[in-house]
């Protein structure tokens, strides 16, 4: 079950929220999943994460242009990443595999919100789940996803993660007994 994960999940979920809220205008869902590839990547060339294996200079994401301030986002998400993973894998260690794995759950989420406009709907909905939008983007948040609420009948609570199926689930069972 994916519990099993939860501790590394919501570690790298949550840098990546954080290296987002830092740096709102310029962090897009698709350098998000760049850096996930590209670490990806790196796991199969090396066998090993280790704290200097994402500060390879030869890098995917830092070979192109190492002066630019999306190289620099890229760099700084993905060290982010990498502090996270580390942090969360001496806690409670896994197989290389079942953190591939993870790494393509958070990229698999990323794009289940391509969707959204504007290329952060992943970004902004991960950094709401952790509380970490500033308070003008929360609204816009708020209201497209109170707009997309109405539109299909669902919670909004539900949609944005604020609550469980099984929460939103006894409360509409309540209401209809």
């Amino acid at each position: 079950p994916i519990e099993k994960y939860s501790h590394i999940l919501s570690q790298i979920e949550f840098s990546i929220a954080s290296c987002y809220s830092e740096n709102i205008s310029g962090l897009t869902d698709k350098k998000t999943l760049a850096v996930l590839e590209s670490l990806l990547t790196s796991l199969k060339i090396k066998t090993t994460l280790t704290s200097d294996s994402y500060e390879d200079s030869g890098s995917q994401i830092t070979r192109k242009s190492k002066n630019t301030k999306t190289t620099a986002i890229s760099r700084d998400l993905k060290n982010s990443i990498c502090d996270a993973a580390i942090e969360a894998l001496r806690k409670r260690p896994v197989t290389q595999h079942e953190f591939e794995l993870c790494l393509r759950f958070i990229m698999y989420s990323i794009d289940n919100r391509s969707w959204v406009p504007a290329s952060r709907g992943y970004l902004d909905w991960i950094s709401n789940m952790f509380g970490l939008l500033p308070e003008w983007k929360k609204e816009e948040f708020d209201v497209f996803y109170g707009s997309i609420s109405q539109l299909f009948g669902i919670e909004m609570d539900l949609l944005t993660m604020d609550k469980t199926i099984d929460e939103a689930l006894s409360k509409k069972y309540r209401q209809d007994y």
